[in-house]
């Protein structure tokens, strides 16, 4: 009895040694997710998702499936290798084709397709189109740009809202960007960008956003070769400058670099607020209370020299103005702006109006900062337009006319000629045979009609909607392209494009629901996407 015992508690010794080396085998395995602009998402357009693995077991081939419950959404999958004690971070863009809940599902699988790990309904804060949404890359956590409080405002999804962004998931694709206005980044976290990211910044403002700089140390921009080549003014030392309330004084001028910039080549319509009153922008910042202690303060100043045909003094200190403390330039259809002074640091950080500076200096529109009541006019995505452009001429409509001619002959037949028939025949029982063979009849014909209407040949349309701007010594392109795929019998065809940056959406018909793109699966790659898409019988898929 003794000896019996002793065998199964060596049993249960080895089980437990045998699960923890297994357990040691397996490792461990960190997937964290970080969806949106600090979990901000801007509804009907681009945002990034973020991941960062971690693998401390056995190398394996991982598949990333990701995916938003929204209607009209589709799964993505990024292929990703994950070798024995690798992290990896990995930032893709996603498209937001709802103005209301969304949560997003991320699972992790392995070469079997088994879920090794997964982030299940991730929620994240959507904004309103019309809103305004910056990005904030300060060099201190406390130090981050903030807009004044709106409590009074209705419509909590278009209040100015600001996002943390994070140098070590900073897109690298500048479609993953296309949800931002605006972006503050200090000339210290500057530093901490890889070239990808700085590429896709770079991209980013070119296309249509707004970047605001300031600087830490003159040696952080004449150091680094592309924030010196993008910045509208050269950059030297650091002077202390007795204020004279310049800077309350700008906040209620009428003009400044506080434009309110196209989104990639999309302009959100006029807010109807007070109509018909034609309100001025500096109106709301006009009304801030000065602050004596602030204007009469010295603050540091980094010599700012504009660059001639680029760089336009926006605002300067001194009884001759000859310390700039704002310079704006453009770059392509966007903005750059510099900041001669730190708002991090004091005495800025203490002014009482320090978040009505950044209503002026990123250009956040003065309807959204008035504190009223805000009736914005409804709207719909231009896909539609687009679709209707290059929509297969294969599929062609019967005319009104022929569809009656067919109506009165089907109520003809099964009517007065089947009675009448039978009638002569002597047998109108065999109605219940003769009626459903008129309609069986009649059904094989009009399939037969819209067979020969809709049926042809699978066809493929394109139009490219392409930006040509000049940076530098070169040119740099950026397009859109829309497709329409008709297809003959029920089909799954194969997509693919090797462009740098580049990934695909289905049709957004607006916030009133998306169009069903039926069944497509997106797969990103290094460079460009796969993907499949089934497309029913006779049908346009855009």
């Amino acid at each position: 009895m003794v000896r019996i015992r002793l065998q199964w508690l060596g049993l249960c010794l080895v089980g437990v040694l045998g699960l923890a080396r297994m357990e040691r085998c397996l490792g461990e395995l960190q997937f964290d997710v970080f969806p949106g602009y600090d979990q901000q998402v801007r509804s009907g357009g681009w945002y990034p998702v973020g991941f960062e693995l971690w693998n401390d077991g056995p190398s394996f081939e991982a598949v990333i499936e990701l995916s938003a419950n929204q209607m009209g959404s589709q799964p993505i999958f990024i292929p990703v290798e994950l070798p024995t004690n690798t992290r990896k971070r990995i930032v893709v863009p996603m498209f937001s084709t709802s103005g209301g809940f969304l949560a997003i599902d991320a699972r992790l699988r392995d070469e079997k397709g088994k879920v090794r790990a997964e982030s299940l309904g991730l929620r994240v804060n959507p904004l309103g189109w019309e809103g305004f949404l910056l990005g904030g890359m300060p060099e201190s956590f406390s130090g981050m740009p903030s807009f004044p409080d709106q409590k009074d405002v209705d419509r909590t999804d278009v209040r100015p809202s600001v996002a943390r962004l994070m140098p070590e998931f900073f897109p690298d694709n500048p479609i993953a960007l296309e949800g931002l206005n605006a972006i503050y980044l200090s000339s210290r976290r500057a530093l901490e960008l890889k070239e990808p990211q700085v590429e896709a910044l770079m991209a980013w403002v070119h296309f249509g956003g707004h970047l605001v700089v300031s600087v830490d140390q003159p040696a952080d921009v004449n150091a680094t070769d592309w924030l010196r080549d993008l910045l509208p003014a050269r950059v030297s030392g650091v002077s202390s400058v007795e204020m004279q309330g310049e800077l309350q004084k700008w906040l209620g001028a009428e003009s400044g670099p506080g434009r309110s910039r196209m989104r990639f080549g999309y302009e959100p319509p006029r807010l109807n607020v007070n109509a018909g009153r034609g309100p001025s922008y500096n109106e709301p910042l006009a009304k801030t209370e000065p602050d004596a202690i602030f204007d009469s303060a010295e603050i540091p100043l980094v010599g700012l020299t504009p660059k001639p045909d680029l760089g336009v003094v926006m605002l300067a200190a001194g009884s001759d103005d000859e310390h700039p403390m704002i310079v704006s330039g453009d770059r392509g259809r966007g903005l750059v702006t510099l900041l001669a002074f730190h708002p991090e640091r004091e005495p800025i950080r203490a002014w009482k109006n320090r978040s009505w500076l950044w209503v002026r200096v990123v250009g956040v529109p003065a309807d959204l900062v008035r504190g009223e009541t805000i009736s914005l006019w409804g709207g719909r995505g231009l896909d539609g337009i687009f679709a209707a452009m290059i929509e297969t001429r294969q599929v062609q409509k019967l005319p009104v006319q022929i569809l009656l001619l067919l109506l009165v002959i089907y109520l003809l037949v099964i009517g007065p000629v089947d009675q009448w028939w039978l009638r002569k025949i002597n047998k109108p029982m065999l109605t219940w045979i003769t009626f459903p063979a008129y309609v069986g009849l009649f059904s094989l014909m009009i399939w037969y009609i819209g067979f020969r209407l809709r049926a042809g040949n699978s066809e493929w349309n394109e139009f490219h909607v392409v930006d040509v701007h000049a940076r530098s010594f070169d040119a740099v392109l950026r397009g859109r392209t829309f497709t329409s795929l008709y297809s003959p019998a029920n089909e799954t065809y194969n997509l693919s494009s090797e462009q740098g940056n580049a990934t695909m959406r289905p049709e957004f018909a607006g916030f009133v629901g998306a169009t069903d793109a039926g069944r497509m699966n997106i797969q990103m790659k290094a460079r460009g996407f796969d993907a499949e898409v089934y497309v029913p019988l006779w049908t346009s898929q855009f």
